[in-house]
C-alpha cells in the first residue's frame, strides 16, 4: 500500500477548488473573446494552472516543516 505524505494529501484535497474556480475564470475570459481556446484548450489551462499551485503549496508547506 502507498503511503501519501499528510501535505500531499492535503494540498491535492485543497487543489479542487482551485481547479473549479481557475475553470470558471478561463472559461469566461475565453467566452468574452479575451483567449481564443476551445474547451479542451480550457480545461488542460484550469489543470495547468493548478499543477504548478499544487506544487508551489507542497514545496512551501514541506520549506516550513524542515
Amino acid at each position: 500500500m502507498v503511503n501519501i505524505d499528510y501535505i500531499v494529501k492535503e494540498e491535492l484535497l485543497r487543489s479542487f477548488p482551485v481547479l473549479v474556480v481557475s475553470f470558471l475564470i478561463i472559461g469566461l475570459l475565453n467566452r468574452e473573446g479575451y483567449i481564443p481556446l476551445r474547451m479542451s484548450g480550457v480545461f488542460i489551462l484550469s489543470l495547468f494552472i493548478t499543477a504548478i499551485h499544487f506544487s508551489f503549496m507542497v514545496w512551501y508547506r514541506k520549506k516550513g516543516t524542515n
